[in-house]
């Protein structure tokens, strides 16, 4: 997909900041490459600047997927990234695509 349709995409579902997902709470949406090596790259830059907006600026042109971040503040404290697909979550949580 491209940058501006998952722009469309992620602010149509800000409703979803705040829900709980498998035990997380979202905590955000933000748009990732969807090639792995420049997904691993926007990752790095993403656990230095905790900022998606900044980060995906690199990857505009780029092909591009929608993600949930789930409990960012662990990702701070234990290094690790919890993302899921946008598309993962159920018909109730009023996902518009």
């Amino acid at each position: 997909m491209n940058y501006n349709d998952a722009e469309k995409i992620k602010n149509a579902n800000s409703h979803l900041i705040g829900k709980e997902w498998k035990g997380a709470t979202i905590d955000e949406i933000i748009i990732v490459p969807t090639d792995a090596e420049l997904r691993t790259k926007f990752e790095l830059l993403y656990a230095q600047i905790w900022d998606g907006q900044a980060a995906i600026s690199r990857f505009v042109n780029n092909d591009v997927d929608i993600v949930i971040v789930l409990n960012k503040s662990h990702m701070r404290t234990m290094g690790v990234f919890c993302f899921d697909s946008i598309y993962n979550l159920p018909e109730n949580y009023g996902v518009k695509l």
